[in-house]
């Protein structure tokens, strides 16, 4: 897929320049500091200390040596606003080539995917350019093992003095990174996303800052236009809390282009290259054994496939039992059952993705959406903490704020939770039978998952040619998967080891025993329609040529790229990359990826498809897939493929 520019003045290369300029001498080691979607952070790790098998190197993109633990981005406008913009928490891995003089360092703190834009376009006031890393000092005397990044190995659990000061901007002495008489962090300097800048800022964040005062959750059209989170401006609005822990996600105005909404300062130009396409996947907890359960319906055969429509319909809260998913049955021949559906918050990716391809969808009612019957903060009735969170039961009472939409005694039917793993844990929790729920697929999240099972979606499978290759079963993992080097070997139907395994001389190779890994057929022949093109923005007013030695952003994603080109093996089995290198040099590259997302104009941004030798640009994520051909046909003629929305 083809690249864009967003915008570009002089002013604005001066900023961009400014934002690095006063930490020069690191940038030179430190060429990528990622923030963003958790759907990319397992993807970029593997890469980061993997050899590529495309190229055919033996030197890992960032270095053998490798840490997970979390860590927080500060806002650049964070005294900007009363009260001051909250810390984003988030996961975080550093790759890097040596403990006590590290020379290359690459690092991503695992956000929501909007969140992860406003942290890298939101600007501060003159040059103080965009958000940074804080790393706590307490990562230097970690004693166990992240885990952050399953089927990576860490070579240790404690992140080194050296490191932590180059990513601080620190001069401690010390091992446990104590005394530190400086401090000037690196800034993100790439937002990795699943959705495109024109998407996340127009209707992603603007939707959930605005105000609407209507009195009811309900207002037809339910397009919920306004989810009354704001103001976003002068202050940093409600969060979104999780039903299930403390966790949350806060909106705060940004803009990728013009000027910052809080501090005025001139945005820099920047630049949007694909990565690949990644489906969502449409699960249940399937540990439930009795009759309506969503266990025994899928033992029974009668469940393994749900219709988006009635997705659509459950998500809006006008269907609510389990045996509304399972189609042809006799009315009344299975029990009600409620189902609890789970819900990301909607400055996340995912969120945005399903929003607009399975509950809004053209060919239903594209007035539903998720928030239907939901209050915000800025309605009368809304209502906040009304429930002590846990992550082993559902709450019992209604709230909007952390969520638990209730009929009648009913409660729980749709719950908030706050990313990607939160999303897959809870659904995989024993106690919380017959829960729903979406998220990007990715093995480090799905593996090892046992009690939850996906399902096709309107008859496609997002993984595989058939179902039949699995059922919908994840693989299992092996005993001390993440706490020991040496593993045995996976048992049938499972995987083990680690990707920068060296074949056991000291670390075990990543390898499955009877389970195939994903090759997406349906989102490559168009078939699958919950899917989207992964993307990184990074800030230049030019793409980047890919370099390897010294190491720069773009050449980071074609190494990540080459992990999953499906020629001649995959070895991330997490994506379907639009793009790999087609030789050593790179000096070329292989497309394999033959299908897009119509794209519409937006927020003023007019819209290209990028298929007819210019840039992409508008929105796409609520697009039609079309085949790319298709589009360049049409070009012969001056047509173009834009607005055609799913």
């Amino acid at each position: 897929m083809t690249k864009w520019k967003l915008c570009s003045a002089i002013l604005a290369l001066a900023i961009a320049f400014a934002c690095v300029a006063a930490n020069s001498a690191q940038a030179q080691s430190i060429p990528v500091v990622a923030v963003g979607s958790s759907a990319l952070f397992p993807s970029g790790a593997i890469a980061s200390v993997s050899n590529d098998p495309v190229r055919g190197t033996s030197t890992p993109l960032c270095g053998s040596r490798f840490w997970t633990g979390t860590a927080s981005a500060i806002d650049a406008r964070k005294s900007l606003t009363s009260p001051v913009i909250p810390d984003e928490g988030g996961n975080l891995w550093v790759a890097w080539d040596n403990d006590a003089t590290p020379t290359v360092i690459c690092a991503y703190l695992s956000v929501d995917t909007i969140v992860g834009q406003r942290l890298f376009f939101g600007l501060g006031s003159g040059s103080a350019g965009n958000a940074t890393l804080s790393i706590p000092t307490s990562a230097c005397t970690q004693a166990t093992r992240g885990a952050k990044v399953a089927f990576v190995w860490e070579t240790t659990p404690n992140l080194p003095v050296a490191v932590w000061n180059a990513l601080q901007g620190g001069n401690s002495p010390n091992a446990d990174c104590s005394g530190s008489t400086t401090s000037a962090p690196v800034h993100f300097n790439v937002a990795f996303t699943d959705v495109r800048p024109e998407d996340a800022q127009f209707i992603g964040n603007q939707r959930v800052l605005c105000n609407d005062a209507n009195s009811s959750a309900f207002f037809p059209p339910d397009d919920k236009s306004c989810m009354g989170f704001g103001p976003g401006i002068s202050s940093p609005g409600t969060a979104v809390v999780s039903s299930y822990s403390s966790a949350s996600a806060q909106a705060v105005a940004y803009s990728f282009t013009g000027t910052d909404p809080i501090s005025g300062t001139a945005i820099p130009a920047s630049r949007v290259i694909s990565l690949g396409a990644e489906p969502v996947l449409v699960f249940v907890n399937a540990s439930g054994a009795s009759s309506g359960d969503f266990g025994n319906l899928i033992s029974t055969g009668k469940l393994t496939n749900v219709n988006s429509k009635t997705l659509s319909a459950m998500y809006t809260g006008q269907a609510f039992f389990t045996r509304d998913l399972v189609q042809g049955t006799t009315p009344g021949s299975i029990p009600q059952v409620f189902a609890h559906l789970l819900q990301r918050e909607p400055m996340s990716g995912t969120y945005t993705v399903f929003e607009w391809q399975v509950i809004r969808q053209r060919d239903g009612f594209n007035a539903n959406s998720q928030e239907a019957g939901i209050l915000g903060p800025s309605q009368p009735g809304y209502t906040s903490a009304c429930f002590v969170q846990s992550a082993s039961a559902f709450p019992a009472v209604s709230c909007s704020n952390p969520l638990s939409f209730c009929v009648g005694s009913n409660c729980a039917l749709r719950t908030r939770v706050i990313g990607t793993g939160q999303m897959v844990t809870t659904a995989n929790t024993n106690s919380l039978s017959n829960t729903l729920g979406y998220a990007f697929w990715s093995l480090g999240s799905f593996g090892n998952k046992a009690n939850i099972r996906y399902l096709t979606l309107d008859g496609v499978d997002p993984l595989f040619p058939s179902y039949s290759a699995h059922n919908g079963v994840f693989p299992g993992g092996v005993a001390s998967q993440g706490t020991a080097a040496i593993l045995a070997a996976p048992a049938a139907g499972q995987c083990g080891g680690y990707f920068n395994g060296d074949g056991g001389a000291t670390v075990t190779s990543f390898t499955c025993n009877a389970y195939t890994l994903p090759t997406f057929d349906g989102v490559t022949s168009g078939s699958y329609r919950a899917w989207n093109e992964l993307r990184a923005a990074y800030y230049g007013s030019a793409d980047q040529t890919p370099s390897f030695s010294p190491l720069n952003i773009v050449g980071f994603i074609r190494g990540a790229q080459d992990q999953a080109a499906p020629a001649p093996t995959a070895r991330i089995p997490d994506i379907f990359p639009a793009q790999y290198c087609a030789n050593v040099a790179c000096s070329s590259t292989v497309d394999p990826l033959q299908v897009f997302r119509s794209h519409y104009t937006i927020g003023g941004v007019t819209a290209n498809n990028g298929q007819q030798g210019s840039g992409e640009a508008g929105g796409d994520v609520a697009g039609t897939i079309l085949n790319a051909q298709t589009e360049i046909d049409a070009g012969l003629l001056g047509n173009s493929f834009t607005a055609w929305v799913q």
